[in-house]
């Protein structure tokens, strides 16, 4: 289906007079003229989007090659024929009867939303290991309603396929016990209490998440880390809830919480005469697991950043000169409020 659809995209962009026919029919069909996203086959987010446009295109497309001057506009592309056959007529009999290629892609469009979705998410914000668990059942939840939706036999192992592809991007321990130790993912309880994102979990994932911790510590540590998580689970200490709040405060302000500073708090051993709190193992745990990220948005990004310092004209800068403009325009992004006495810490790249 995203084939078909790519193939659409090829031709409109490659072939002048096949754009033109097209955009004519635009203008006589919708009274404006509507882009196509260019072909990139290695990317799933832009290929949906590249469906969205072709559906939003599908009355102009069909009355461009029922037109007279569709077979001299076919001639300029090489796959030109490919493009009729694929707007006109059904797809293969594998698909089901009645079934054609635009109501196929009307149903891959509403299947690859949601994921689509949680691309742009991931990667619009920090693409960590921790926000990976609600994501993933997001998007399990809406292959179910899917399913629920379309009971046709061709879409019952939909889930299954989604589940699969879940636990191969990564680990469902390691999606868990990420999650379990992420502040931000705290819960307000009815006493008013707050508890880790441990507290929303499954009891089998629990039990997964100590045994995915277990290999940050060694064997003689393993009591002392069931203990801490226990701690976690169960006791809820006002400090720990004090803290969770004042992260969740920052996080509204800022824009992006370090969740890892939150548990360099908790590094040190426990100091009982004080009162103070000290969750060690969690600590290291968590610092390892809360900076893992999942994707290579960030990566990419650091990359366009550097691309836009070195040009024609500039490739001559110093690196020293270059690490300092690119530090300069990733933080010029972020928005600072100037009333306020907050100190706001910009990370170099």
């Amino acid at each position: 289906m995203y084939a078909k659809a790519l193939v659409i995209s090829h031709v409109y962009g490659d072939s002048d007079k096949i754009r033109a026919l097209v955009r004519e029919k635009m203008e006589d069909e919708y009274g404006r003229v509507y882009q196509i996203k260019a072909n990139c086959p290695t990317r799933f987010s832009i290929q949906h989007l590249i469906c969205a446009d072709v559906l939003k295109c599908e009355q102009a497309l069909m009355y461009a090659v029922a037109s007279s001057r569709w077979v001299e506009a076919c001639k300029t592309s090489t796959k030109g024929k490919e493009f009729e056959e694929i707007v006109r007529r059904p797809l293969s009999s594998q698909i089901g009867e009645g079934c054609n290629f635009w109501e196929d892609l009307r149903l891959a469009i509403e299947v690859g939303q949601p994921i689509a979705d949680a691309i742009h998410q991931l990667e619009a914000d920090e693409p960590l290991l921790s926000q990976l668990l609600p994501v993933w059942s997001g998007i399990a939840s809406s292959a179910d309603k899917f399913v629920t939706a379309h009971p046709e036999e061709k879409f019952a192992n939909l889930p299954e396929l989604v589940s699969d592809r879940a636990t191969k991007h990564a680990p469902v321990d390691a999606m868990c016990s990420a999650y379990a130790l992420d502040p931000m993912h705290a819960k307000k309880q009815l006493d008013g209490r707050y508890f880790l994102g441990i507290m929303s979990l499954e009891p089998s994932q629990r039990e997964g998440v100590e045994k995915y911790l277990e290999r940050f510590v060694l064997s003689t540590e393993k009591e002392e880390l069931k203990a801490e998580l226990d701690f976690i689970q169960f006791e809820a200490p006002d400090h720990l809830a004090r803290a969770v709040v004042r992260l969740h405060e920052s996080a509204e302000k800022v824009g992006s919480a370090r969740c890892k500073t939150f548990w360099t708090m908790y590094a040190s051993p426990p100091v009982p005469s004080i009162g103070f709190l000290g969750l060690p193992l969690l600590s290291i745990c968590a610092q390892r697991l809360l900076s893992m990220h999942v994707t290579s948005a960030a990566t990419e990004r650091n990359w366009s950043t550097w691309g836009q310092v070195y040009t024609r004209r500039t490739y001559r800068t110093k690196i020293e000169t270059a690490e300092k403009k690119v530090f300069i325009r990733e933080n010029s992004k972020h928005e600072v409020d100037m009333d306020s006495d907050e100190e706001i810490e910009l990370d170099s790249l």
